[in-house]
């Protein structure tokens, strides 16, 4: 059975859709985040195997990313999109919607989806885990892509931005 890692519950990362999105595909969900009554009910609906954690620790989170099978990154949008770089850096594939700036974090070696259209997140989904070529290029792609990102990259590109306001 794959393990389908969802990381976190508020409404905007689209767990009703993500959870509709499986509900044909022997997985189990590994998920991030408070549950609500409502999406527990809709995981039951479906008789989606799953385990829920919350409060984790960073290396908790870390061992969740190693043990998963995908990341799937159902969000309607998003700011940035850390858990799409944090799993590319460790090594897991992602399949992630198109919304705000998720494409610019992942960039063009990853698949992508209407997170609206739970048929199309399935049909990505499914076709992601039933190709080794396919995974092993989006790992490879996604370990290459997190390197263009850093910390100290970000500060400096933000203080050559301030100084730019200067002159």
């Amino acid at each position: 059975k794959p393990k389908i890692l969802l990381i976190g519950s508020s409404i905007n990362k689209n767990l009703l859709n993500s959870i509709k999105s499986i509900k044909d595909i022997n997985c189990e969900l590994l998920i991030v985040g408070k549950l609500n009554d409502k999406i527990k009910n809709h995981i039951n609906r479906y008789n989606i195997s799953y385990q829920n954690y919350f409060s984790q620790s960073d290396k908790a989170i870390y061992k969740l990313y190693k043990k998963s099978d995908i990341l799937l990154f159902a969000s309607k949008y998003e700011g940035f999109g850390i858990p799409i770089l944090e799993a590319m850096r460790l090594g897991c594939p992602v399949l992630s919607s198109n919304g705000g700036a998720l494409k610019e974090v992942g960039g063009e070696g990853m698949e992508y989806f209407d997170p609206l259209n739970t048929d199309e997140i399935s049909t990505k989904l499914e076709k992601i885990l039933n190709s080794e070529s396919l995974i092993k290029n989006i790992i490879d792609y996604g370990l290459k892509r997190s390197n263009e990102f850093s910390w100290k990259k970000c500060a400096e590109q933000t203080l050559k931005v301030y100084n730019s306001l200067q002159n």
